[in-house]
């Protein structure tokens, strides 16, 4: 599907999914508001009922929340040089993970630009990204 809300307003992260093989996953959204793209399919999740795992995991609701953790991550790795160089313009913020996340995307060889964002999203590569100091707001369409 196409990237619907709240993913498509203004100063918004949109994240596609893909699956175990990097392959974009066929319920992803996909088009150029996408961002970068994280895990959705193929994952293990925790089976309350047994205490185990199945392999049963699907949905960009699982790369959302990878996506939300890796913000949380950042934001906490980040905090003070956040502050600093972004404290009197708040929206900066959101707008240099959007910014950041996509340029430390994975891209990997068949990646296909414009469908499902940038790559998949790297976390290690993201933390380790120097902060961008020339940012102007994205509008989405």
């Amino acid at each position: 599907s196409v990237v619907r809300a709240p993913a498509r307003w203004p100063r918004t992260v949109a994240v596609g999914g893909v699956t175990s093989d990097d392959r974009p996953w066929s319920g992803s959204c996909y088009g150029p508001e996408v961002d970068f793209s994280a895990p959705a399919a193929d994952l293990r999740r925790a089976e309350p009922e047994t205490g185990g795992y199945r392999n049963m995991g699907k949905g960009t609701s699982y790369a959302t929340a990878m996506a939300t953790g890796a913000a949380a991550l950042w934001l906490t790795h980040r905090r003070a040089e956040l502050q600093a160089t972004y404290g009197g313009e708040p929206w900066k913020i959101p707008e240099a993970f959007r910014l950041l996340a996509r340029q430390t995307a994975r891209r990997p060889d068949r990646w296909q630009p414009g469908s499902h964002g940038d790559g998949i999203l790297n976390i290690e590569a993201l933390l380790k990204a120097p902060l961008p100091t020339a940012l102007v707001r994205a509008p989405r369409a």
